[in-house]
């Protein structure tokens, strides 16, 4: 379950949750149900918008629902979960966020806060999620940063061929990037002198973040992307 989405009585009017997608609605929704009594089938206040790529399109259409009196004259809720979001779409959602219709309340779900700019982050209310160990079923598609940066290039690229496989395939979202993308620099972190010199590691780690601000943009090649860590990532 959810904890400490409350504050106090009074409930904030967006909430940011980090972490797998299906996992993570089927809790939201059971705390809707259980603690707001909310329904969902035929409710024209409850609106669940998933996406791979969110763009400003999709943030368009939720700042017209915004502006919409409630049908049933108590909370319009939207349920928000995204893979990736262009800047333009977080840029919206930020102006909906600034000044707050009171009748909206707003769960965002994405992989991993890093694919959102710092100034829409500020307007959320970050909520810990309770879920147990290994409930995260798209983990087991995302390479092993050990194992990444253990074996050489032609290995590499066979494990971004999978990876984009998986993608492509929709087992797993396209957030899962900036997930994999953070384990890289983690172990990164992790990593000794006697494994990486100090030169290797400042270009590793400018090379992680240049691709995780690629990732943002939904024209971008996440193969391309991979590849070129592929190639320029130092064998540990």
């Amino acid at each position: 379950m959810i904890s400490a989405i409350k504050l106090g009585d009074r409930l904030h009017h967006a909430y940011l949750l980090e972490g797998d997608r299906e996992s993570i609605l089927l809790s939201v929704k059971q705390y809707l149900k259980d603690m707001l009594k909310i329904t969902f089938q035929g409710n024209p206040d409850y609106h669940e918008i998933l996406q791979d790529t969110f763009g400003i399109e999709d943030s368009r259409i939720i700042a017209n629902l915004a502006s919409r009196k409630s049908f049933l004259g108590g909370k319009k809720v939207f349920l928000l979960a995204a893979g990736s979001m262009t800047h333009e779409a977080q840029n919206a959602l930020l102006k909906l966020f600034e000044d707050p219709y009171p009748e909206n309340l707003f769960f965002l779900i994405v992989p991993s806060v890093e694919i959102l700019l710092p100034t829409l982050r500020s307007r959320l209310f970050s909520v810990s999620t309770d879920l147990p160990a290994g409930v995260n079923k798209q983990e087991k598609e995302i390479p092993n940063p050990q194992d990444f940066f253990g074996v050489p290039v032609p290995k590499r690229l066979l494990m971004v061929k999978d990876f984009i496989t998986a993608i492509e395939k929709e087992k797993i979202s396209r957030g899962t990037v900036v997930t994999f993308l953070n384990n890289l620099e983690v172990n990164l972190q992790k990593m000794g002198s006697e494994s990486v010199t100090s030169k290797e590691r400042a270009t590793a780690f400018i090379d992680i973040m240049s691709c995780r601000s690629y990732t943002r943009d939904r024209s971008s090649s996440l193969k391309l992307i991979l590849e070129h860590l592929a190639l320029a990532l130092p064998k540990l």
